[in-house]
Parts: C-alpha cells; sequence; structure tokens
C-alpha cells in the first residue's frame, strides 16, 4: 500500500514546491543608470549600474564600434551602434545602446555659474553653451540629482522646492562631455501675508505680522481688515481701479508699516509695497480671466501610475467654467515616494504610493487628491524568464504524475493478473 501511494506523493511534494520555489523578482534585475546614450570617436565614459549593482563581466555586440573592458569604460572607436551587455555573478543581465556618431564632438560645456544659492520658490535659468560652435549636436540636456529640492526643465529653469541640496547636471550632444551646478536652496525665513481679491489668493512675501491692520482706500471707497494667525487677510468684492495699501500695528495707527499701490483689473492685480525696508512681491498671481468665484475644482486623474524619476503635469478645471482658476495648494503624504507644486507638475521619486492632495488655498473646503502609484521600470526579459520557468516546471509535473500513474496502473493490473507478466501484455 505504501508503495502505491508514493507516486502521489512525489507529485504533491514538487506541487508544493513549485509555490515554495523563490520567483526571480523584478527587483532582483540588475539595470544601466542610462539604457542609451551617444558618444564620438576617441571619447570614453564610464558605465553606472543602479543600486550600485555588482558587475562580473561586460561584452560589447560590436567591438569595432566600440568596446568595454572589465572596469566598465565604453570607448567610441566608429560611427555605429553597438549593444554593450553587463553580467552578475547569478547570470542576470542588462544592456544598453551605445550610438558613436561622426562628425565634429563636442570639446566642453560651459555655464555663467556653477555655484547657485537660491530661497524656496525661487527660480532660476541656467546659461550654458557647448564648444566648439560648430558642433554637430548642440543640445544641453538637463537633469537634477535631487528633484524634491531643485526641479529643472529642458530650458535649463531651475526651481527650488525645499532647504536642501541639488546637482545639476548639463549634457552636451555627447555624454562623454558635461559639466555640473550645484543647488543649495535655504529655507524661506520670510513668512507670507496673503490677499484674496474677488475670491483669488494672492502670497505675498513679508514678515509675518498677526492681528495687523490692513487699509485699502481710494478716493470713492474705503476697506479695512486684519491679519488673522497665519498674516493672511482678505478682501471680498473689491472693485476695478487702483487703491493704497497700508498695513498697520493694531496698536498704533499713526505711521504705516507698509503702504503701496494695489490695483485690481480683471482679476488680476499688482502689489508693490515697502515694509521694514523689504519690497512684497507677488509670489503667486493669477492672470487668467474670469468673473465667478470658483465654487469646485476637478482634477484631470484621479490615480496615476509613474515610474521613478517621470513626471506628470496634472490638470485643473474649474466650476463655474468662467471662474477664476484659484491659487492652489499641494501636499504629499508620501514624500519620498512623490511630491508636488502649486503647478499641477508631479514627480515620481521612488517604489511606492503616494496621496496628493490639492487645496484651494482660500477655500479649505475644496478638497481634491490624486493616488500616485509608483512602480518599477518594466522589464519584459525578466517577466518572461518568470513565465517560461513556471511554464516549464508545471509541464515537469505534468509529465512525472503521467509516468507514475501509468507505473501505478500496470502494477495495480499485474497484481490483479490483467497482465501476463511473461509478456508484459494483457491476459487474454
Amino acid at each position: 500500500m505504501k508503495k502505491r501511494i508514493a507516486p502521489f506523493l512525489i507529485v504533491i511534494t514538487l506541487l508544493v514546491s513549485l509555490f515554495a520555489l523563490p520567483v526571480m523578482a523584478v527587483g532582483d534585475v540588475i539595470d544601466f543608470t542610462r539604457d542609451n546614450f551617444t558618444l564620438y570617436p576617441n571619447q570614453s565614459y564610464q558605465l553606472n549600474m543602479k543600486n550600485n549593482a555588482a558587475v562580473t563581466s561586460y561584452a560589447s555586440s560590436d567591438p569595432g564600434v566600440v568596446t568595454v573592458n572589465e572596469a566598465g569604460i565604453v570607448s567610441a572607436l566608429k560611427a555605429g551602434t553597438s549593444l554593450v551587455t553587463a553580467t552578475d555573478d547569478k547570470g542576470n543581465q542588462a544592456t544598453c545602446t551605445v550610438t558613436v556618431r561622426s562628425g565634429t564632438a563636442p570639446q566642453r560645456v560651459t555655464v555663467t555659474q556653477q555655484n547657485i544659492a537660491l530661497t524656496e520658490g525661487e527660480t532660476y535659468t541656467i546659461k550654458a553653451a557647448v564648444e566648439p560652435a560648430d558642433v554637430n549636436d548642440p543640445r544641453l540636456f538637463y537633469s537634477s540629482s535631487n528633484p524634491s529640492v531643485a526641479r529643472v526643465d529642458k530650458d535649463g529653469n531651475v526651481k527650488a522646492l525645499k532647504a536642501g541640496d541639488a546637482v545639476i547636471t548639463v549634457e552636451s550632444g555627447s555624454i562623454a562631455v558635461m559639466t555640473q551646478c550645484i543647488v543649495k536652496v535655504a529655507a524661506n525665513a520670510e513668512r507670507n501675508f496673503s490677499v484674496s481679491l474677488n475670491g483669488t489668493l494672492y502670497s505675498i512675501a513679508g514678515e509675518k505680522k498677526p492681528n495687523m491692520v490692513v487699509e485699502l482706500l481710494n478716493t470713492d471707497e474705503s476697506f479695512e481688515t486684519t491679519t488673522d494667525t497665519d498674516g493672511k487677510f482678505y478682501f471680498d468684492d473689491i472693485l476695478r481701479g487702483t487703491y493704497t495699501l497700508r498695513i498697520f500695528k493694531k496698536t498704533q495707527r499713526a505711521t504705516p508699516l507698509a503702504s503701496g499701490q494695489l490695483t485690481v483689473g480683471n482679476h488680476d492685480m499688482a502689489l508693490s509695497c515697502i515694509i521694514n525696508n523689504k519690497e512684497l512681491v507677488i509670489l503667486y498671481q493669477n492672470e487668467k480671466e474670469g468673473t465667478e468665484k470658483v465654487t469646485d475644482v476637478l482634477l484631470e486623474k484621479t490615480s496615476l501610475t509613474l515610474e521613478p524619476g517621470t513626471s506628470y503635469d496634472m490638470s485643473f478645471r474649474v466650476q463655474p467654467a468662467n471662474a477664476v482658476l484659484p491659487n492652489m495648494k499641494a501636499s504629499s503624504d508620501n514624500e519620498a515616494v512623490a511630491i508636488a507644486d502649486v503647478d499641477g507638475h508631479i514627480t515620481a521619486l521612488s517604489e511606492g504610493t503616494a496621496t496628493i492632495t490639492f487645496t484651494v488655498a482660500d477655500n479649505k473646503n475644496i478638497v481634491r487628491s490624486c493616488k500616485v502609484t509608483v512602480t518599477p521600470a518594466n522589464n519584459t526579459t525578466a517577466s518572461w524568464i518568470i513565465i517560461l520557468t513556471e511554464f516549464s516546471i508545471l509541464l515537469l509535473i505534468v509529465m512525472i504524475f503521467f509516468i507514475s500513474y501509468s507505473k501505478f496502473k500496470r502494477k495495480k493490473e499485474r497484481d490483479e493478473g490483467l497482465i501476463n507478466p511473461k509478456y508484459g501484455r494483457r491476459a487474454k
């Protein structure tokens, strides 16, 4: 009896093993930090792996175009394309495409300033050039080592988001020729005043002075309000025109701390004031014309899937349609995974999930959120390896099952006299 159940025990053991086998995870697959790049003849480049993965060997599909040594240094020989493969000690592989171009190669990338100091909210445009002037590909490419601190667009415009350091890399048409700028972002020590006109909130840089008296007047009208504990003040239903804005201490109305001109147009305003010898500058100004207060803001998407290092610009839609798009506040419940700014620019940083919340600055009841899922880059090769491995194991199990069942059945028939043991045929 024990011999009869042995084949079934083997099958059950193999089935359990199938689910217990450690499947190759996509995260274990090695990958280059760049999956394609360009060089010119006689230029070289040091390959780098994501997460500093260890590599045991490198190979070039066309050594006549590029060679690669054991340290991962690629050397360009002549125009063409070659596939460079890296292999680790487990047999995992990664590939990148190297294109070697002919023509005048870039020799140097220059910038007017390599150390940039900014304050949160400030912007700066990197002025860069590639030499020589007759280079075959004059394009420049910008990237930030820490986009949560300083973000840079394709034109070299840097925006300081929060205190910290970031390195901006300016790359030429050849990956071997680049330069870097160090960006240091300081926290904004100044607090914000805010003014809301016709439902549109404006933030004005200045010292935080809660319980200040704010006066707005012209020849026909006069308005007065006080700042709240956050240093904000509001005016509603202000007609078009030019006003004098003055800020006083609540206990001292004789001499204003700040004064300046405030122009109210088609939901568009300009303000210039002096407070303690510091100019009050509008940080956010909505130039979109509208005629109604916003009652709701809808997001283009409520869920989003991105890969690390990618971004998405969220679009907003206001209700009613002729309302002014208000200033928004943006926050993330997991800034290690994804961040966003007030313009709706969402940046994915690392694998995981984060909820990005957008709030209308002067109406905290209007809150909209978007769930951002950051997944690792899709690796088709790894997926096929997993599928083929599981299929092969399943096929092996099925074969073993049928062989075991066949042997069991034939033995049973022998025991019952259905098969002639001498000839191995069924008894007549």
